[in-house]
């Protein structure tokens, strides 16, 4: 993008949300990613950003701790996506567990969460540290606010349009029975996905 600078660090991220993939975010931050942390700390030093914005990846949490370690004051903020730990695993001692390794991932980062039952239940179990500034923007379609056309006919050979990263998370799979559904509501032979 013309005027924009732009700074790639190869940190790869991680999906993996299991007891142990989480204890190496939380416990081993340093050893693991030290060197990606220590760049964006000599770039922050050297522009003295106001924010450093982290998306999703419990590694991008991991080096935000490890920033604020070093002495970065920037405001530090995550967007989570997700309900980290559900009602029925914080029950049992994995979920307590996990819960524990969280709260120091997400210790040192303003949140702003996409979902209100996410952010709510987050601040509920303490998995947010509550005495930073933390949020949620919905990130959702209001159904009752859309106008939708009654006795809607898809054309003889609808074409459907899905954009999204791929990765299982994004839960590609339900895609066909959705479109089994669509078949058999609207009585529609073929159409292009």
């Amino acid at each position: 993008m013309p005027g924009v600078e732009t700074e790639l660090f190869d940190y790869r991220p991680s999906q993996q949300y299991t007891v142990p993939a989480v204890m190496v975010e939380a416990l081993m931050p340093r050893k693991r990613f030290g060197k990606i942390a220590g760049q964006i700390y000599d770039l922050w030093k050297e522009n003295n950003f106001d924010i450093i914005h982290f998306h999703v990846s419990l590694r991008e949490l991991a080096i935000a701790g490890l920033l604020q370690k070093k002495g970065c004051t920037a405001r530090l903020i995550y967007t989570d996506h997700s309900l980290r730990v559900s009602a029925d695993e914080y029950k049992n001692w994995k979920g307590k567990l996990i819960t524990y390794l969280y709260r120091r991932l997400y210790a040192n980062v303003n949140c702003v969460f996409v979902s209100k039952q996410a952010f709510q239940w987050a601040s509920q179990i303490r998995l947010i540290n509550t005495r930073l500034q933390n949020t949620c923007i919905e990130n959702s379609i209001a159904i009752d606010r859309v106008a939708c056309k009654k006795n809607y006919q898809l054309s003889e050979m609808p074409s459907i349009v899905y954009v999204s990263r791929v990765t299982q998370g994004k839960g590609h799979f339900l895609l066909l029975p959705v479109a089994e559904k669509l078949r058999d509501q609207y009585g529609v032979k073929t159409f292009r996905m």
